[in-house]
């Protein structure tokens, strides 16, 4: 297995993972290419793996096992298992500060902004994860000296905890931070019921729907308030 670049690779690098054969006497047809971390493992197929962009997602041990072709022979066999390439950025700096502030909106935030800062520094660029999901959210829009991602139309699925790493114009990078919760508040209305009632038959207007039921009861008007939550 060959990586590049060899030696110390930070945070947003382009790295390379490539499986290769240890004699010219094999030929790689195919390989399988193992990533496995505290929490879970992948299989990825090819003979080359490239991560654009490295952040905490790709610290994993990486390992190969391929398909051969033997010109000696002509046969095919399998490898064993390569050792494992453990990646593993190079960060210099303590953990960074990470808030979640509303931007626009009344009664319930429409626009939410995601800040990362750190003490002493000036960030470049920040990669922002939320917990559970396989992607990154890249930012490089200065604030004060943090770095900040908009969230321009926030929906229940962005609520979750976020948690952002960082380099700074030092070219030096971040621990990942502890995670900030994205929480959306939620006010509810009061919904008037209104019950009336003709002959034998009742008409109730919920919310501008009216529903009509066959009863024998007074006229009656009721409020309901929903609790907020």
């Amino acid at each position: 297995m060959r990586v590049i670049p060899q030696g110390q690779i930070r945070l947003g690098n382009k790295v390379t993972i490539e499986c290769r054969s240890s004699s010219n006497t094999y030929r790689l047809t195919d390989c399988g290419l193992y990533k496995t971390n505290l929490d879970s493992s992948w299989s990825l197929s090819g003979i080359q793996y490239v991560i654009e962009s490295a952040t905490t997602l790709d610290e994993a041990n990486y390992t190969c096992q391929c398909n051969v072709y033997s010109a000696d022979s002509r046969q095919y066999r399998t490898t064993e298992l390569s050792l494992p390439f453990n990646l593993l950025l190079n960060r210099n700096l303590e953990k960074p500060q990470i808030l979640v502030r509303c931007m626009e909106g009344i009664n319930t935030c429409s626009k939410m902004m995601i800040e990362c800062r750190i003490s002493h520094y000036t960030l470049k660029e920040c990669w922002f994860h939320k917990d559970g999901e396989g992607q990154t959210r890249y930012s490089n829009s200065n604030i004060n000296s943090g770095i900040q991602y908009v969230i321009q139309s926030v929906t229940s699925a962005d609520e979750g905890p976020y948690t952002c790493e960082c380099n700074s114009v030092q070219d030096t990078s971040t621990q990942t931070s502890d995670p900030a919760y994205l929480f959306i508040k939620r006010v509810y209305m009061k919904t008037r019921l209104q019950i009336m009632t003709s002959s034998s038959f009742q008409c109730a207007t919920v919310m501008g729907v009216t529903h009509r039921h066959k009863v024998s009861e007074d006229e009656a008007v009721l409020s309901l308030v929903p609790q907020s939550v």
